[in-house]
């Protein structure tokens, strides 16, 4: 329904094949803006479609912005709208004297630039001062709301992640309602215009090549917040949001996350594999020079600042199931696999299964390494936490409990696939969409994982699709 009445007849919903300018608007239109209609129950709720834009300008707001509701823009700024495809100043304009009327209208003050000043201000901004760039990143969100909702989400402020309904509860609203929320967000930061962008990437790429190409998440919460300028957001906690927009790569090993640039043709879990499975061949080690030339996929990294050999060097100190050595008489470092044709794995396993026999619950690795050599008492021999998690990784006996770095026995009914894997054969052994409640009670068989954890899942991964009020299925050409 067109809001203008018959005083505001020059400014229709449809406009005729005049000659345009940017957004739509057309140049008979765009001299009559001074006297701009806005129904009187107008609310922050109601719909763009309500203010009579353009066909044009309308769709502009909706697909390039992602927005869509009056409130939506009102909390975008003015630079944002600026750079959104087919939206030129005189568009822009036009947008803020709207966003001017509707404020006046709900009481609230604002100070609106022109598109002119706005122009001014994105050129100002690509040398943006370092501890402002993830706020400048969090702008894009396009309003408080979205950018408190992705801090929550990513656990910005203090490394926790909350879930959708956690969220939801607090803003008294769905977890549909943040789920959307969230990938707008995430498409408005991707948006080639975010200026947050390139020196965020260039400044982590440095840190990242600085260190070999690799750095886990423990080193990212100790460095990343000191190179952005000391920032008070977690460093892993905003590599995973990075990671999420495509700016970097990151895998998880067991408990531990690992960050890399995004090498072109190269993914890093592979890259992971690879280095795995070279090294279990080897029962005295490789060095890394030798792990190098074994891997193809180095070939296709074009960038002058990656070295094959720093590289590798670097994941084995950080992989928790490899030992670094010196083999006698050499000085030269070399890579073991903890537990294959390791003449103490047996026998380190024995003792952490005696462990978890006796206290009846899943245990930390940590505890169950402490407790191993209380077992051992004065013996020379002691249990390294590195090879005690790699053996809890590796050996059949034992699986993750679905709480970090949480481990049971196999013969409890842990099972040794990951919690993603479990939701995966839910799905296919169903052979038809479930409601996540459903594939909870499956997994929670085998894992003591949350509730949130399976909607985080179901949810993040572009594995699965919601197909009405919490129920899931694969995605097209995934899955079953």
């Amino acid at each position: 329904m067109n809001p203008h009445n018959n005083d505001n007849s020059e400014l229709p919903n449809k406009f005729s094949s005049q000659t345009t300018v940017d957004g739509g608007l057309n140049k008979s239109t765009y001299l009559s803006l001074t006297s701009f209609y806005l129904p009187p129950a107008l609310t922050r709720d109601d719909s763009i479609e309500i203010l009579g834009f353009p066909t044009r300008l309308e769709n502009t707001l909706r697909y390039a912005g992602g927005i869509t509701t009056v409130g939506e823009l009102c909390d975008t700024k003015d630079k944002l709208l600026l750079g959104l495809r087919n939206m030129g100043p005189k568009s822009v304009n036009y947008l803020i004297e709207v966003k001017r009327k509707i404020n006046e209208k709900f009481g609230i003050l604002q100070n609106s630039k022109s598109s002119e000043a706005v122009v001014e201000d994105v050129h100002e901004k690509s040398d943006v001062p370092v501890n402002q760039l993830v706020s400048l990143l969090l702008d894009r969100c396009g309003g408080e709301r979205a950018r408190e909702v992705i801090t929550k989400r990513y656990g910005l402020m203090n490394g926790e992640r909350q879930t959708l309904e956690e969220i939801g509860e607090f803003y008294g609203v769905t977890r549909e309602r943040i789920r959307q929320i969230q990938v707008k967000s995430l498409n408005r930061m991707k948006h080639p215009i975010t200026l947050a962008r390139k020196p965020l990437i260039e400044i982590i790429d440095e840190i990242l090549f600085r260190n070999g190409g690799i750095i886990s998440a423990e080193e990212a919460d100790m460095e990343i917040p000191k190179a952005l300028g000391g920032i008070r957001d977690d460093g892993s906690s905003l590599l995973d949001l990075l990671s999420d927009l495509g700016w970097i790569q990151n895998c998880r090993i067991g408990d531990i996350s690992i960050y890399t640039p995004t090498f072109e043709g190269v993914s890093l879990c592979k890259l992971s594999e690879k280095i795995i499975s070279l090294i279990k061949t080897a029962d005295i080690g490789m060095d890394s020079a030798s792990i190098a030339r074994n891997i193809t996929f180095f070939n296709k990294i074009k960038d002058e600042r990656f070295n094959a050999e720093s590289f590798v060097t670097r994941y084995c100190r950080i992989d928790p199931r490899i030992e670094v050595m010196r083999l006698a008489g050499n000085s030269e470092i070399v890579f073991r696999h903890y537990t294959s044709g390791h003449f103490g794995a047996k026998a380190w396993a024995a003792l952490m299964i005696r462990v978890l026999e006796e206290e009846q619950i899943p245990l930390h690795f940590t505890e169950i390494t402490n407790k191993v050599n209380d077992l051992l008492g004065n013996s020379s021999r002691q249990l390294d936490v590195r090879r005690a998690h790699s053996v809890l990784i590796e050996n059949d006996a034992f699986a993750h409990s679905g709480i970090h770095g949480t481990y049971g026995l196999t013969s409890w009914g842990f099972r040794k696939e990951s919690t993603f894997q479990l939701v995966d054969e839910c799905l296919k052994k169903a052979g038809f969409p479930l409601h996540w409640k459903q594939i909870y009670n499956y997994v929670s068989k085998y894992k003591d994982s949350k509730p949130g954890n399976i909607m985080s899942i179901l949810e993040t991964k572009d594995h699965y699709r919601r197909i009405d009020s919490g129920t899931y299925w694969f995605r097209e050409g995934r899955g079953a």
